[in-house]
């Protein structure tokens, strides 16, 4: 049998790109989604009706998929699936562990089932539109993914096609970015101002006693991605905090640097025409009340902190101002050793 090649009209005269979305239009991982979503909610439904004594209703994967789960983020999957069966879980933490009744305890679980489908059966991309994105190339015309899974770098590199995109934005993306901001994570009113802006990220504080750095960089000239300047934001900080004998780090789908379970950082960035602004903000020497007002980035009873809270010594006065310049000084090192 012959096949028959993709007619393509589209000249890069007129297109800069083509942007593509993953499952269901790239490659068949939708049936992948869809069976860990109903590994997931089947054994929380189970355990919930054995425990409280009510009939176990399944997960319907032709019914509850598409209207709750498909196509969204994974936790406003996990909440919206379980506001359907009027159930209210506490947001939790990015620290929360797989056994805790939480909508991001149950998120990690849903990633690790997908993860097991994908590591045990693979994924296959559909023909037609390899075809078509295999087109598009060789008109010069560059191509993207577009997808909120977090999964798509590994479903891209699992179907053998991760070499036919410019580009990838996902839910890594997404999450590290911290895209959407939602009004209801202001809690309370305190008498702060509440300015709207255009960078990501959900809703932070910013007082006195915190060192704010914003950085306003060609990412195009400098070859840097999204997610490489991001890495690079939070290793400075990382770097930054360990010359005071604190240990930092990052948590996985929350953009930010942690100090145990506690966020002492907080990136949000606007990427515009290959330019990069706003930044990265640092709890130094500052009023932490004003954060019980909010959900601090969009987490639900997020804790947070600050250096002095771990420098017994700490001396006040212009020691906020040499953190700053400190850390400006682990920026320009990170950027330096990208650039070189």
């Amino acid at each position: 049998m012959t096949s028959i090649a993709p007619v393509v009209s589209l000249s890069p005269r007129d297109y800069d790109a083509v942007l593509f979305d993953l499952d269901g239009v790239l490659t068949r991982t939708d049936t992948l989604h869809a069976a860990a979503w109903k590994r997931l909610f089947d054994g929380f439904l189970r355990a919930r009706a054995e425990q409280g004594g009510e009939p176990f209703v399944a997960f319907d994967v032709d019914a509850d998929y598409p209207r709750h789960v498909d196509g969204k983020p994974r936790l406003d999957g996990v909440r919206d699936f379980l506001a359907s069966r009027g159930i209210d879980l506490p947001e939790g933490t990015p620290a929360d562990g797989e056994g805790m009744h939480s909508v991001r305890a149950l998120g990690a679980l849903k990633d690790r089932y997908f993860d097991e489908s994908l590591a045990r059966d693979g994924v296959a991309p559909y023909g037609s539109a390899v075809a078509l994105v295999s087109a598009l190339r060789e008109q010069d015309i560059r191509t993207a993914v577009v997808s909120s899974s977090s999964h798509c770098a590994a479903v891209l590199e699992a179907a053998g096609i991760a070499a036919l995109f410019d580009a990838r934005v996902d839910g890594l993306e997404i999450a590290r970015l911290g895209l959407a901001g939602k009004p209801e994570h202001l809690l309370r009113d305190i008498g702060v101002p509440v300015v709207k802006i255009d960078r990501g990220g959900q809703i932070t504080y910013h007082g006195p006693g915190q060192v704010v750095v914003y950085l306003l960089l060609d990412l195009r000239r400098r070859e840097i991605t999204v997610r490489g300047l991001v890495n690079r934001i939070e290793q400075a900080v990382i770097d930054l905090l360990a010359g005071y004998g604190v240990t930092a780090a990052r948590l996985a789908g929350a953009p930010g640097v942690y100090v145990g379970n506690a966020k002492i950082a907080a990136l949000g960035l606007r990427i515009k025409h290959g330019c990069s602004y706003h930044g990265v903000s640092l709890n130094v020497d500052m009023d932490l009340a004003p954060y019980d007002a909010i959900n601090p980035c969009g987490y639900e009873e997020m804790a947070v902190t600050q250096l002095r809270a771990y420098l017994p010594q700490w001396r006040g006065g212009d020691e906020t101002a040499i953190v700053g310049q400190a850390l400006a000084g682990q920026l320009a090192r990170q950027l330096e050793e990208q650039h070189t």
